[in-house]
């Protein structure tokens, strides 16, 4: 009986660390110190095809919503920030993904990213920024004893990580801000 309810207690244990948990893509950011003068228009994300052919972006574990989860995170990420006046001029947001390969196993998982951002004028659509972002997404053995999940952690570090540079290199932009 003692051996049964172990079982059954071990199995519960196990299967709770494999519940899927929606993923996290939006990062958590202060309200910026600058503003750029205009309102976010469109954002939108997409996977370049020629590095997803070329083995550069791998969509595991159900990530084949990996780019409306990355377009919502931006999204949110952008209004967090207020980073934005509120102006009339109104400014799109694209990020293509070049590269997000997490591995399959590991102890410390790391997956890098890379996302080429611009932003341009929505009515003369000239490109007023734009700007490859680069970084690693790390989830160690002691943040999930479960592969699987560190996996999936990797992978949100790695973008509000990517999402989180560009905001932060947006802001930085002296002739797009003002104070």
């Amino acid at each position: 009986m003692k051996l049964a309810a172990s079982l059954v207690c071990l199995t519960s244990l196990l299967i709770s660390g494999c519940v899927d948990r929606p993923p996290s893509f939006t990062p958590s950011l202060p309200e910026a110190r600058v503003r750029i003068a205009g309102t976010i228009g469109k954002v939108s994300a997409t996977v370049d095809p020629a590095t997803q052919a070329a083995g550069d972006v791998s969509l595991i574990f159900g990530s084949d919503e990996t780019p409306a989860q990355w377009q919502r995170g931006l999204a949110s990420a952008l209004d967090q920030s207020r980073l934005f006046d509120g102006s009339p001029r109104i400014l799109d947001v694209t990020v293509t993904i070049i590269k997000m390969k997490p591995p399959h196993t590991g102890a410390t998982i790391e997956t890098p990213a890379s996302a080429r951002y611009q932003v341009f004028d929505a009515q003369s659509h000239a490109v007023v920024f734009a700007a490859t972002i680069d970084n690693v997404g790390r989830a160690r053995p002691d943040d999930n004893f479960l592969g699987a999940v560190r996996i999936r952690d990797s992978i949100d570090r790695a973008v509000q990580g990517n999402i989180t540079l560009f905001v932060e290199r947006l802001a930085k932009t002296p002739e797009l801000t003002s104070p």
